[in-house]
């Protein structure tokens, strides 16, 4: 997404949140601990949307498990 319409979304400080997320998931990547990043990942989001009998799909539309 262009930085550009970030800014018109939500103001010029999207600036500093981008170099802030950048720089946490570099560290999660260099295997170092990120709170940031650990509450941004869904471990289990099937559980977010609350749909009892989520099935996933590959491309092709095949169920995947």
């Amino acid at each position: 997404m262009p930085t550009e319409y970030l800014r018109y979304l939500f103001g010029p400080e999207v600036d500093q949140a981008l170099i802030t997320l950048d720089a946490e998931m570099d560290r999660k990547k260099a295997g170092k601990a990120s709170e940031l990043m650990d509450l941004l990942i869904a471990k289990d989001w099937k559980s977010l949307f609350h749909i009892t009998d989520v099935q996933v799909t590959s491309g092709s539309g095949a169920a995947v498990s």
